[in-house]
């Protein structure tokens, strides 16, 4: 009998565990984008794209998308969105979404540049000095 009603509760406890988790992050504020990379021809060359923002916050809020420490656009009482947006990259950059009222981030996401340009050099594969 102490062995069922043992079980009862641990497996009741675990289940409000796993409950709790979901809840918890169903309210994180998140924020995505697509594409999350662009590949470069050329070394100095910026890469243009549109930019695909989704975010989901637990409740509406005013808010504002940062690219790095700049303000693209703001929004009054949103909780989420969808946004097209475009953008002029030419390293790693980094999009944040920021209350604008309180000034804390809310969530951030970024945008890898990737460069197709090949190296003139080939890494040497053994040591000058080895017999083999």
């Amino acid at each position: 009998m102490k062995l069922t009603t043992s079980f009862v509760i641990i497996f009741s406890l675990s289940l409000l565990l796993a409950l709790g988790n979901a809840v918890a992050k169903n309210s994180q504020p998140t924020l995505s984008v697509s594409p999350k990379v662009c590949v470069i021809s050329e070394e100095k060359e910026l890469c243009e794209l549109t930019l695909y923002f989704e975010w989901k916050l637990a409740k509406k809020q005013d808010i504002c998308l940062f690219e790095n420490d700049e303000q693209v656009q703001c929004w009054q009482k949103t909780s989420q969105a969808k946004v097209s947006y475009k953008a002029y990259v030419q390293v790693e950059t980094v999009y944040s979404l920021i209350n604008q009222q309180t000034g804390n981030k809310l969530a951030q996401t970024k945008v890898e540049i990737q460069s197709s340009h090949l190296k003139t050099q080939r890494r040497r594969l053994r040591s000058p000095w080895s017999f083999f």
